[in-house]
C-alpha cells in the first residue's frame, strides 16, 4: 500500500481504464478516473474522508456510492472494488457500491 500514500488520489490503468485509488485513512477505493462533469482526469483531486472533490470544479463525489453529493457533476463516478493482497492493490472493473477496509 506504500504506493498510495494517504489522502492523494493515484490514477492507474486497469485493463485500459482509467482508475482513481485512493488510501483515506488506510481504506483503499476504486473509482473512475474521470470526473463526470468534463471528463477530467481525477488526478490532483482533494479528499476528505470518504469524499472526492474534482480538482477544477468541485464537483464532490462519495466513493463508496459514486454518488455526486456536490455539483456541477451530474452524474456519479464508477466505483469498483478493490482489496489488498499481500502488497498488491488488486482492482475488479466490475461495478459495485462497496469499498475495501
Amino acid at each position: 500500500m506504500a504506493d498510495f500514500p494517504p489522502n492523494e488520489v493515484s490514477v492507474r490503468l486497469v485493463k485500459g481504464e482509467q482508475v482513481a485509488v485512493v488510501n483515506s485513512d488506510g481504506r483503499l477505493y476504486a473509482v473512475g478516473g474521470f470526473c463526470t462533469h468534463q471528463r477530467i482526469s481525477l488526478r490532483g483531486s482533494y479528499v476528505e474522508a470518504k469524499w472526492l472533490w474534482c480538482w477544477l470544479h468541485y464537483s464532490a463525489f462519495d466513493m463508496e456510492t459514486g454518488a455526486v453529493m456536490d455539483g456541477p457533476a451530474k452524474d456519479p463516478i464508477p466505483v469498483y472494488s478493490v482489496r489488498l493482497e499481500g502488497e498488491d492493490v488488486l482492482v475488479s472493473l466490475d461495478e459495485t457500491s462497496a469499498a475495501a477496509s
